[in-house]
């Protein structure tokens, strides 16, 4: 039906591999093929694909580390199980030094997160990888009932009071017409099944 934000996705180090740049990554996994781990939220995630995409145009190779989720993912990555993590920029907060925030995966620095370089600054290849959330609807939901909805999510996109909320917690709002959202949706879907064939990703 429609997009409602948009948000970046974030490199993130654990400490103690002493990463301080995602130039560092890429120039020790290229003289140590599968020497670094990298944890996800699963397998076929968007933690996990972009990972995938960073690794392909970087050209280097690490090995997935799954998590049933997030969490512990983040967890492991404070506890320095695995070496790095793609996650969300706002996780900073609750790193008390215990891991690094490398770079943003955005094509342009992202402005809650001014002070944090982009992948292709920080010395990585060009990914972004912004996220969105979306609305849905059932199959066979009448077109009338779907422009309505549309129109009402809208206007609560450009609400003042909606776009102060989503920014300070590092979002931006996001509307799309339904045309728009079903043609990026597919072009989505395609992009990522081409990742998925290319890197083997196994698909249960």
């Amino acid at each position: 039906m429609t997009t409602t934000l948009e948000a970046p996705l974030a490199v993130f180090a654990a400490k103690n591999n002493g990463f301080t740049t995602i130039k560092d990554v890429i120039e020790y996994a290229k003289k140590n093929p599968g020497k670094l781990n990298f944890g996800s939220a699963g397998v076929g995630t968007v933690t996990h694909l972009n990972m995938e995409l960073v690794m392909e145009r970087a050209g280097i190779k690490m090995v997935h580390v799954a998590y049933k989720g997030g969490s512990p993912a983040a967890t492991a990555l404070m506890a320095g199980e695995i070496d790095l993590l793609i996650y969300d920029p706002a996780f900073r907060t609750t790193l008390n030094d215990k891991a690094q925030l490398l770079a943003i995966l955005s094509a342009q620095r992202w402005p809650a997160y001014a002070d944090v370089p982009t992948i292709e600054e920080g010395g990585g290849p060009k990914v972004d990888a912004a996220v969105w959330n979306g609305i849905f609807a059932p199959a066979g939901t009448p077109d009338a009932v779907i422009s309505k909805l549309n129109e009402a999510i809208k206007e609560a996109a450009h609400a003042p009071a909606v776009i102060n909320y989503m920014k300070l917690n590092g979002y931006i709002p996001s509307w799309r017409t339904r045309e728009q959202f079903d043609n990026e949706v597919k072009a989505e879907v395609a992009h990522w099944q081409e990742l998925v064939r290319r890197a083997h990703v196994p698909i249960r």
